[in-house]
């Protein structure tokens, strides 16, 4: 199709060509020059959807803001939701889903729907009443006010000038986690500055949690690669059923079938002729 597998449905474009962005700037420590100096996902969530057998269905790319997602993601709002309530029925999405938040509900109940929703999320109140949300599994949490919404926006998650993920967090929000680029980046830096110390420890720490959700992510691959196989498998023994009963039911042996027809058809002139010399026409017939 010309997409990028990591990108979901929005990369793939003139606009957007590419899932991620790599920023640049001009870094003079160790005399670096122009550097990456981090990176952001330009793709989307989507799935792209594939039909292997009827009514079975196989999804064919990874989003990249999950695949190359070395931590779990913290989504801390500084906004004190205390007296926050919902005015009126909203609805809001959160790595796809959408979540139904009635007029009244209070940050407790949102918590709560939030965590009983079957998400890879986690949302717990702070300590200074505000929310926070984390991600149960490496991933770029993905939020969404939905029709107009506002719930995301008052909780102070969102920023209200661009409220389309990705990269529509609010500038105040406080971010931990980061994808495997710009761990590699961190981990650059600090090998840059010689710190040894967090080379081996916290640097590595992060690579192996990054390898763990590739490693994670390639099994799933696998054994969707496995279901293909043998999917494929059957469908070349389902077509040589077929062919064989076709072969029963309406295939013929040509050299057969013609010298058949050739005896019928001597049969056939041998019985005219019979008959023509059985039953001879006088002048009387056709006056008649």
């Amino acid at each position: 199709t010309g997409r990028p597998i990591f990108g979901g449905f929005q990369t793939g474009t003139e606009e957007i060509p590419t899932p991620f962005l790599a920023i640049y700037q001009t870094l003079t420590a160790g005399n670096q020059g122009d550097a990456m100096t981090g990176t952001e996902y330009r793709g989307n969530i989507g799935r792209m959807l594939r039909e292997v057998a009827k009514g079975e269905y196989l999804d064919v790319n990874v989003p990249g803001n999950e695949v190359f997602w070395a931590t779990n993601q913290i989504l801390t709002s500084n906004k004190d939701a205390t007296n926050y309530a919902s005015e009126t029925n909203q609805l809001v999405r959160i790595d796809g889903r959408e979540l139904s938040i009635s007029a009244g509900d209070n940050l407790d109940v949102i918590i709560d729907k939030i965590n009983n929703a079957g998400l890879s999320v986690r949302a717990i109140k702070g300590g200074r009443n505000n929310l926070i949300m984390e991600s149960t599994t490496p991933h770029q949490i993905w939020l969404e006010d939905v029709g107009g919404g506002r719930v995301l926006k008052d909780l102070g998650l969102l920023n209200t000038d661009y409220p389309h993920p990705p990269n529509n967090l609010d500038p105040t929000v406080t971010v931990n986690g980061m994808s495997i680029f710009e761990m590699v980046i961190q981990l650059r830096d600090d090998l840059v500055r010689g710190d040894q110390e967090l080379v081996g420890g916290r640097d590595l720490g992060l690579l192996d949690m990054a390898l763990d959700n590739i490693l994670r992510h390639t099994s799933s691959v696998g054994a969707k690669q496995n279901r293909v196989d043998e999917l494929a498998k059957r469908s070349e023994y389902d077509k040589s059923n077929v062919l064989a009963m076709l072969s029963k039911t309406e295939g013929i042996d040509i050299p057969e079938t013609v010298m058949n027809f050739k005896w019928l058809e001597s049969v056939h002139q041998y019985a005219l002729a019979v008959g023509a010399k059985t039953i001879r026409p006088t002048l009387m017939d056709f006056l008649r």
